[in-house]
């Protein structure tokens, strides 16, 4: 479980580093993750480093009774299709890396069914696995219920989006053959579960985890903050408030305070790893929804990569906790998979600087001699 065959040594992509026209260490935080992508591979593939992205959308009630995002629910479906048209950021990043995007409705909030008829980009897929389409029974007006007053997903809703997930991992590596995997989402109110999730996992206060999001005013953050304490008191009053060792914690706490995209990237990113592809995320939803799992088990999180540290004050303290190193710091917040996406174009620099440049025995350049 979660390992693959290797046809190329990590040691010897690095002597083949290390061969190349340029001070020793030089670009080191460049090849590093490059080095470890490239050593997943199961056959003498010449091809260049290959990217595809997923990104899973919903919205959660905790927004719409509570005020906690800068944005109506109406922007979630809006953002979508202007996603699957190709006019949003994550789109034109994904095109110029020749990444194929996958775009998964797993809990847009009802209402939204023209969604189904959007005229897509040809380097765009869409599809639909929405909660309320699937559990109607269970009052799924969003992608997740209110999580200040019962759990945001059942444990059948959940199952639902981590298989929703899963099932688009492996599309997309059976379609495109890619040795990364990009993740994103798009959803109004989802730092706010991001930022309970982060509280449970790190041991700190609802102020310490709970950032603005989109852009709150301080009346906003301020009731924002409340919220999240609000609904860690539910997680301690019913006693589901410990901290994550086992898988089943980790499961447990996406179903409690997750919603259905946070799921769904979860999954997703867990399929990924037991094909052997490496695991891009995007900032602080994404961190949140993968950090329970790689937490919990230590052989998953060797496939995770940060691709940048986002304006969420609380993203620095999950990466630490993770073991991760982000490849860009720009105080990035538009979320969609866009920090990773515009991260791959890094990954495929430092694998196209291995590809082509030359060795010093190559270009008859001396080496030069260690002090």
């Amino acid at each position: 479980m979660l390992s693959s065959p290797r046809f190329y040594s990590e040691a010897y992509l690095y002597r083949r580093y290390l061969e190349l026209t340029m001070p020793p260490g030089a670009l080191e935080a460049l090849f590093q993750p490059v080095l470890k992508i490239l050593a997943q591979r199961t056959e003498p593939d010449t091809a260049p480093l290959k990217i595809a992205g997923l990104l899973f959308a919903g919205d959660h009630a905790v927004a719409r009774r509570h005020g906690v995002s800068a944005f109506p629910a109406e922007v979630t479906p809006q953002m979508v299709v202007n996603i699957v048209q190709g006019g949003a950021a994550v789109s034109q990043l994904a095109q110029r890396r020749a990444a194929p995007l996958w775009v998964c409705d797993v809990g847009i909030a009802q209402g939204f069914d023209s969604l189904l008829a959007i005229p897509s980009s040809p380097h765009v897929h869409f599809e639909r696995a929405n909660l309320h389409d699937v559990f109607p029974e269970e009052g799924y007006e969003e992608g997740a219920r209110d999580m200040t007053a019962l759990p945001a997903l059942s444990q059948k809703a959940h199952q639902h989006c981590w298989n929703a997930g899963a099932r688009l991992a492996e599309e997309a590596f059976r379609t495109s053959g890619c040795d990364v995997v990009f993740l994103g989402e798009m959803g109004i109110g989802n730092t706010t579960p991001a930022s309970v999730i982060s509280a449970c996992l790190l041991g700190i206060s609802a102020d310490e985890a709970t950032g603005r999001g989109t852009g709150i005013s301080d009346e906003g953050w301020k009731k924002k903050k409340q919220v999240v304490e609000k609904a860690l008191g539910r997680l301690r009053e019913e006693g589901k408030a410990t901290r994550v060792q086992t898988l089943a914690d980790a499961h447990a706490l996406l179903q409690q305070v997750g919603g259905a995209e946070l799921s769904a990237l979860a999954g997703a990113a867990w399929r990924a790893a037991e094909l052997g592809r490496m695991v891009l995320l995007d900032g602080v939803i994404v961190t949140a929804a993968i950090a329970p799992l790689a937490l919990a088990e230590s052989a998953f999180s060797a496939w995770l990569m940060a691709s940048h540290e986002s304006a969420e004050p609380v993203h620095r303290s999950l990466l630490a906790a993770l073991g991760l190193n982000p490849l860009l710091k720009l105080g990035l917040r538009l979320g969609e998979g866009s920090g990773a996406a515009l991260a791959a174009g890094l990954l495929q620099d430092a694998d196209a600087l291995l590809r082509g440049m030359a060795t010093f025995s190559s270009a008859g350049v001396s080496s030069g001699d260690s002090l």
